[in-house]
């Protein structure tokens, strides 16, 4: 039979020992056909763990990263340095223009003197000593964009390092970035008076939004698909507010919203919390205005 096959293919050492009469006991042959059969049915469930774990190796490649294995040796080490330390002062000398952020469970800090990642034991897990005249950070689960505030310089970080860095032909004014790895920043094009450029993951430019308004703020979906940016205009006196909501893969917006008699502040995508603790992304937006909050 097949099993018997599999049995003698798993089971080299299967064969009958010579024991001496004095010590050898009675069989029981019930007790040792259900040997027999759990057996058979532990190698089965092995060979099964075996097929599982190689068909999710291969649909699922990219999980197997040096990022990922660092992540995991990350927080591992993380845990055990923290577990049993007491609560201590980190003392950071900040220079001018500082900016901090959470990103990774970890304190991102960035001022005149460089660009830092802190744990929450105190150590430093990234460190870049390039200055940024006015640095402003905005992170998501799985990277960081640092970028120069009136300046034409940013930077994108992962965990552990410096991925991207770019100089742009126009001031950087704001910038958004996404769970997924794409980012968005506020620029300018020559032609309009205000430009968001959206970049994917491998940072390339997939869209450009030009607006003949200011732009105050762009936020991304978590997933990246979506793109919302927020802009103000003067008209006969009064400040005029301007919602573009567009889909990334799209150069013209689904929607456009005109709100008269307000200032934007800001905009973002919500993300709540389940009754389960489980997060998640909607495409529901908020808005932040002078006496107004809205979603």
């Amino acid at each position: 039979m097949f099993l018997d096959r599999i049995k003698r293919l798993f089971r080299k050492n299967d064969g009958k020992e010579t024991v001496k009469i004095e010590y050898a006991s009675p069989r029981n042959e019930y007790y040792g056909r259900v040997a027999d059969r759990y057996s058979t049915a532990q190698m089965i469930l092995m060979v099964i763990l075996t097929l599982v774990v190689l068909v999710s190796l291969m649909f699922n490649n990219e999980w197997i990263s040096y990022e990922n294995f660092f992540f995991f040796f990350s927080d591992l080490g993380d845990y055990l340095t923290s577990a049993d330390s007491d609560i201590e002062n980190v003392i950071y000398d900040t220079g001018n223009f500082c900016d901090f952020d959470v990103f990774g469970n970890k304190l991102a800090l960035a001022g005149s003197n460089g660009i830092s990642l802190y744990t929450d034991s105190g150590r430093t897990a990234l460190q870049d000593t390039e200055t940024i005249s006015n640095p402003v950070i905005e992170s998501s689960e799985k990277y960081m964009l640092v970028y120069d505030s009136g300046g034409k310089e940013y930077r994108v970080y992962n965990l552990f390092t410096k991925v991207h860095s770019e100089k742009t032909e126009y001031s950087v004014y704001g910038a958004a970035t996404a769970d997924n790895g794409s980012y968005a920043i506020i620029t300018g094009d020559g032609k309009h008076l205000s430009c968001v450029k959206v970049y994917n993951r491998r940072f390339k430019e997939i869209l450009t939004i030009g607006r003949n308004s200011y732009v105050t703020d762009v936020s991304l979906s978590p997933s990246g698909d979506r793109t919302a940016v927020l802009s103000y205009a003067e008209d006969c006196g009064t400040f005029v507010t301007h919602l573009y909501l567009t889909k990334t893969s799209r150069s013209k917006p689904y929607a456009e919203i005109v709100i008269n008699g307000t200032f934007p502040l800001y905009c973002a995508y919500h993300v709540y919390t389940t009754r389960f603790g489980r997060s998640s992304a909607s495409n529901a937006l908020a808005l932040s205005m002078p006496d107004i909050l809205s979603v």
